[in-house]
């Protein structure tokens, strides 16, 4: 639907009783609106009356909405930069304000969220294929050799020193001929691009490094289903790079590594950090937590939820088990579950917006002033 805005302003609409709930991805305007339920604490999404083009736009990871730059606009350290200073560092993904796109609704099952506007944009923008196999045989080759099939598609494995700094260039150009070589052009066969695992632990990559394999990940729409970052240099503009990834991949990752790294959090200072935008991302995405039907109980029908793994242990973070408190006191037990293991559970409510298994909040090293 496009306009040019005037008309009825958009309504949202609440889903969820009591507080806790999620909310909407922007403070609404005084009156208007309505309600389907009692409470304010649902969660809600807002039926904007922009254009397809202009809803793009609003997007993280387009170059403007209006005339304002905003994170995501360029495929290096800067677009990071730029997302770290937007709305305050890390606000942009609240518990229900700041995010200018807020994606469907939750499925029965979150494999597939359905439409999202970034798809449209990229079916309908000319890319010039660039043969990387065909300009550097020798890098193609060499790279395929750590392409392995695995339980969940296709892993690439590129850890312990195999790829530093200066070949995270080729690994990018090799990843993407390879794609369209083994699935073709998504914007053609409309099979997206879809990896079981990425392992580029324990490489040493710089925070820049990091950044430039996520943006290019987002850009080219590659679903992974786990993503292994552990002993690099990762710190914050990583993990927001990391976030801004989450919020556009359309298919939920069960798995995310971020272990030994670089990242400094004092989250007794409140809950401004990368690490707490990154769950309050999840929690918003329509993706997570992945569920899943289970047996009949009856005339009632379980519900399965694997929580998502983070592993953050020996990083800088300080007063970490604050970051979890912080996230229950706000949004209740029952919308938030942090789990000890990522070992699938019943749900009891089936009304959680998050559930994670965050490993290593309380194995921590000291910052060096601090030691």
């Amino acid at each position: 639907r496009s306009g040019s805005g005037k008309g009825r302003r958009p309504r949202s609409r609440s889903r969820g009783g009591g507080g806790g709930g999620r909310r909407g991805p922007r403070r609404r305007a005084s009156g208007g609106g309505r309600s389907r339920s009692g409470g304010g604490g649902g969660r809600r999404r807002r039926e904007s009356r922009a254009s397809p083009k202009e809803a793009v736009a609003a997007l993280p990871g387009s170059s403007a909405v209006g005339s304002t730059a905003v994170p995501g606009a360029s495929p290096n350290l800067g677009a990071a930069s730029a997302a770290a200073g937007w709305f305050g560092g890390y606000g942009g993904y609240g518990w229900g304000y700041g995010q200018p796109y807020y994606p469907p609704h939750h499925a029965a099952h979150a494999g597939a969220c359905g439409w999202h506007p970034a798809a449209a944009a990229a079916a309908a923008t000319p890319y010039a294929y660039r043969d990387y196999a065909q300009e550097k045989p020798q890098a193609y080759q060499a790279f395929l050799q750590y392409v392995r099939p695995g339980t969940h598609g296709f892993e690439i494995t590129l850890s312990d020193g195999m790829c530093r700094d200066h070949h995270v260039a080729d690994l990018l150009l090799c990843l993407e001929s390879w794609f369209y070589r083994e699935v073709g052009n998504p914007k053609v066969g409309g099979h997206p691009w879809r990896l079981g695992c990425l392992n580029l632990s324990r490489n040493g990559l710089t925070d820049e490094s990091v950044v430039r394999v996520l943006t290019r990940l987002k850009e080219l729409d590659v679903r992974s289903r786990r993503l292994l970052f552990d002993g690099n240099l990762t710190h914050k503009l990583g993990v927001v790079a990391l976030t801004e990834y989450v919020w556009g991949c359309q298919e939920a990752i069960a798995e995310v590594g971020l272990a030994d790294s670089s990242i400094e959090v004092n989250a007794a200072l409140g809950d401004e950090d990368p690490i707490s935008s990154l769950l309050r991302c999840l929690y918003n995405h329509a993706c997570y937590p992945f569920k899943a039907v289970g047996e009949q109980k009856g005339d009632k029908q379980e519900t399965l939820v694997t929580p998502v793994l983070i592993r953050l242990g020996g990083n800088f973070i300080m007063e970490g088990q604050k970051i979890v408190d912080n996230i229950a006191e706000k949004v209740g037990s029952k919308h938030a579950r942090f789990c000890e293991t990522p070992d699938p559970y019943v749900s009891e409510s089936g009304q959680e917006f998050l559930a994670a298994c965050v490993q290593g909040l309380h194995r921590q090293r000291r910052p060096a002033a601090a030691a």
